[in-house]
């Protein structure tokens, strides 16, 4: 095997997530090259203050395909900007292309070489540390709005005017006091574009504006009459966001 370079040999710590129901070789390869390895499941109980540099998504083939297993994914609220490299089998290549993959940056193929996935690891560590340059969609947003197609016209639509975003599969439901709208990126993308001081991911299905709720309880949020469900991922965060709103009675 061909050896690393020593600018390469750089200790990481990386969250890991896998389809596969047994103790995978690629897990214990990322120890054997001196990075700290954490299991998804475990990052999601930590304190919101230790951050991964990288997260690995280990995919295995099965009956679902790469977007469903992608939807299903639950990545805990504090390490959503954390870059994520996929490792997929070759099989998965042409179900790839023309996806939003949210935070989902890059792709390896297995079989996996160790200084492939090294460099790999590295150039995405070094982006996330750069100035973003802003994207297509990004362009597409004003501060202060989204625009929406609308037949043959993308329409403005306020920011103020969302109640919540709710997850259609590939894509995402705007819904306002007026009525639903379809936008093209999937909830987490376009979460990604949006002021997080104003919409806050509570759900893996479901995000509020937060001046829009007008209710709380244990399990769910409200807006109007529309019950909104808090995900067990998503309690602690939604608890901190509405505390200071908080007042006991009696």
């Amino acid at each position: 095997m061909p050896t690393l370079p020593d600018n390469s040999k750089i200790a990481l710590c990386l969250g890991y997530v896998t389809n596969s129901p047994r103790p995978d070789s690629l897990f214990k390869d990322l120890h054997a090259l001196g990075h700290q390895v954490i299991p998804l499941h475990v990052l999601k109980n930590m304190d919101s203050g230790v951050l991964p540099d990288v997260i690995i998504w280990d995919l295995w083939e099965t009956d679902q395909s790469p977007r469903e297993l992608w939807e299903e994914l639950e990545i805990p609220p504090q390490v959503s900007g954390v870059p994520i490299l996929g490792v997929v089998p070759d099989t998965y290549l042409n179900l790839l292309a023309d996806v939003e993959w949210g935070n989902l940056t890059s792709w390896l193929l297995r079989p996996v070489r160790l200084l492939q996935l090294q460099l790999m690891l590295r150039t995405l560590v070094r982006a996330s540390q750069q100035p973003q340059i802003p994207t297509a969609h990004q362009h597409r947003l004003a501060p202060n709005a989204i625009f929406l197609k609308d037949g043959t016209r993308f329409q403005r639509l306020p920011l103020s005017e969302i109640l919540y975003l709710e997850a259609d599969r590939r894509y995402c439901k705007v819904v306002t006091r007026q009525k639903s709208h379809i936008h093209t990126l999937p909830l987490q993308s376009l979460l990604e574009q949006l002021p997080p001081q104003r919409f806050l991911r509570v759900h893996r299905s479901f995000a509020i504006q937060t001046h829009a709720v007008t209710a709380l309880s244990a399990k769910s949020l409200y807006i109007e009459n529309k019950a909104i469900p808090v995900g067990e991922l998503y309690k602690e965060e939604v608890k901190n966001r509405f505390f200071q709103y908080m007042l006991k009675s009696g």
